[in-house]
């Protein structure tokens, strides 16, 4: 195979330009291949210097800093749309350090370069790895499901063209949902359900777009409507310069619940997104630190929260039980209070309860790595935390810690090499880190030509598929039809078994109530069985000379003792009621009933054996009572007799 050449092509604008400006910019232009100037153009137009990408094929577009060639971050979407997927675009200076000193590290003296030699260094500088590659094509793509049309018929058949399209969007997703599965590939998914199947569905696939129109190809026919496109383009976040470490409470679903604590309990964010998009949920929480810990409110991490785990590297955390909606809204309402935040739905909650939950298990770690470090000014604590949640000690993430410290300062005591040698290791090593990209460069051009083949002869097999589904057409719309016909009937007989399991509990319980109502009326016959009436149906008018039952304390009045007493009968309370006779100067018996009816009860008749016995010693109480206040009121008026004889 022969020596690959690299083509880089690098612009600058030039002055009064601007792409903020109403006229289009013009930009220098110099194209080099293989590290050599191949052309030099001035006064270039930005869809000339595309038109230039696709004619020698680029492999880098340099510049000096991205916002020559957009207006804001926003339009890096739209700058992916216009630059085809081979072509990397790098921004050599960008805030981190000047033009003028990347040209001195290739011995270019100059402090106000020109246009035209500001587009040489950008494009020198983009061959020698200098710069940050500013990433346009996401590594993420939307499959989307939606109905090819919409039903405008009316009458009875509205809602079967309707059931119709929705089982075919239903459908479609299965099927799209086996193949990336058979591929292998990571994806989420969201979907609307519907009567009859689904209004539609959004698959999130893990993986470029180009790879993931090999598995599914766009669609359309009448019912069914599939688009495959790349995710949207946004500003990235550096996941190595993010330094504070952060606590991630996740609720996964349909809308995703997020919340961020840092280490001191504190929250940063609380919201959610309808979205299920993990690498969306990364990017809005890495502009506020770096995850380290992914909590959860159930005992069973879901897979999106393990996903997310394994992609920052981050510990899962998961409490030991479920937590509950009271213990949710005990958290939602403390952290609502202490810092005033606000809550958008039950999914940012269920987040912030997990990442409060999991905050709390690590309080009285995080207090003893406090308590040990103490005077450490230059130890991150976070980080021995840790390492410590990954199955060290902290004996063990301390010794480490300092191992590491004295290491580097041992290194800084070293003298400095002479300024007049120059170093080996460092051209090797740059000679090494070019050779290693021509070697990666020469495998993805062998593996774009094999995706080609491999393209080529899933086109023609599409070609044979939809043969064959031309002819089953028909077939396939009564199949659709039957399908759905017979998942409505599954369903609606799993409704009837629970009518059924319900009717059936109901009818248990009448059987047991008819038995004990059949015992009961024999009992009453034979005798052994007494009915009493109860004390919250006893009026004036029902006064009989059966037993009284006292069902509720509150209905013990004077109206029912009256009545009891009237008809020398008996008041029978339920067990461990304390009522002493001698208050309510009736018979008292503790009795439970057999059997309850609306305004009666049925007694075991053996209770009642005792009550003449009862009534006798209440009568002799009382008659003994008389007899005391008589003696008593002699007694008394003898003593005033005697008293006024003293005073005559």
């Amino acid at each position: 195979m022969g020596r690959i050449i690299v083509t880089v092509i690098g612009v600058d604008i030039e002055p009064g330009s601007s792409p903020r400006s109403t006229r289009a910019p013009r930009y220098s232009v110099v194209v080099l291949k293989d590290g050599a100037v191949y052309r030099e153009m001035k006064n270039v137009p930005f869809h000339g210097v595309i038109r230039l990408i696709l004619e020698y094929h680029a492999d880098i577009l340099a510049v000096d800093n991205l916002s020559e060639i957009v207006k804001s971050p926003r339009e890096i979407a739209a700058l992916s749309k216009l630059i085809p997927s081979w072509c990397r675009v790098v921004e050599v200076a960008g805030t981190d350090q000047g033009l003028v000193e990347v040209a001195r590290k290739f011995n270019i003296n100059t402090t106000h370069p020109t246009p035209l030699q500001a587009a040489y260094i950008c494009a020198l500088a983009a061959l020698h790895g200098i710069g940050r590659e500013v990433k346009l094509h996401v590594d993420r793509a939307y499959i989307v499901v939606s109905k090819g049309r919409t039903p405008i018929q009316g009458g009875s058949s509205s809602e079967r063209f309707k059931r119709s399209i929705r089982a075919c969007v239903l459908r479609v997703v299965k099927e799209i949902k086996e193949s990336l599965e058979k591929s292998g590939l990571d994806y989420d998914l969201l979907v609307k359900r519907s009567r009859g199947g689904l209004e539609r569905g959004l698959f999130v696939v893990y993986a470029p777009v180009d790879r993931v129109r090999e598995v599914v190809s766009p669609l359309r026919n009448r019912n069914v409507k599939v688009t495959v496109k790349p995710a949207p383009s946004s500003t990235q976040v550096s996941e190595e310069l993010t330094s504070r470490l952060v606590i991630l409470g996740v609720d996964p679903g349909t809308t995703i619940g997020i919340a961020v604590l840092d280490f001191t309990g504190k929250p940063l964010l609380v919201t959610s997104s309808k979205v299920p998009d993990r690498e969306s949920v990364i990017r809005e929480v890495l502009k506020l630190g770096r995850p380290v810990l992914i909590a959860v409110d159930s005992s069973k991490p879901p897979d999106f929260a393990r996903k997310l785990a394994s992609r920052l590297g981050a510990v899962l955390y998961t409490p030991d039980y479920d937590l509950p909606v009271e213990e949710k809204q005990k958290i939602l309402a403390e952290y609502s209070m202490l810092y005033g935040i606000k809550v958008p739905d039950s999914h940012a909650r269920d987040a912030l309860a997990g990442a409060v939950k999991a905050y709390k298990s690590l309080k009285a770690l995080i207090e003893e790595v406090e308590s040990k470090t103490r005077g450490l000014r230059s130890v991150v604590r976070e980080k021995l935390i840790v390492e410590v949640l990954r199955g060290k000690s902290l004996v063990e993430a301390l010794d480490e810690y300092f191992m590491r410290e004295l290491a580097r300062s041992f290194k800084l005591e070293q003298k400095p090499p002479l300024p007049g040698k120059k170093s080996t290791s460092s051209t090797s090593t740059g000679e090494s880190s070019e050779l290693e990209r021509l070697r990666s460069r020469v495998a993805e051009l062998e593996s774009t030509v094999r995706k080609l083949e491999e393209e080529l002869k899933a086109r023609d097999k599409l070609i044979e598929e939809l043969q064959v589904e031309l002819k089953i057409t028909r077939r396939r719309d009564v199949s659709e039809e039957c399908e759905r016909r017979i998942q409505s009937l599954l369903l609606e007989i799993e409704s009837l078994k629970k009518i059924l399991v319900e009717k059936e509990s109901s009818i248990n319980l009448l059987v047991q109530r008819i038995t004990s109502l059949e015992e009961a009326i024999s009992g009453l016959i034979r005798g052994g069985l007494v009915g009493a009436l109860k004390a919250s149906s006893l009026k004036e008018t029902t006064c009989t000379g059966l037993p009284v039952y006292l069902d509720d304390a509150k209905y013990l009045s004077e109206n029912v003792l009256n009545c009891i007493k009237q008809k020398k009968s008996v008041l029978v309370v339920p067990p461990n009621t304390q009522i002493d006779w001698r208050a309510v100067r009736v018979p008292v018996i503790e009795a439970s009933p057999v059997v309850e009816f609306k305004d009666y009860v049925l007694l075991p008749s053996s209770v009642f054996s005792d009550v003449k016995s009862q009534w006798k010693v209440i009568e002799e109480f009382e008659a003994e009572e008389r007899r005391s206040r008589i003696i008593k009121i002699v007694e008394e008026y003898q003593k005033s007799r005697r008293s006024q004889n003293k005073i005559t």
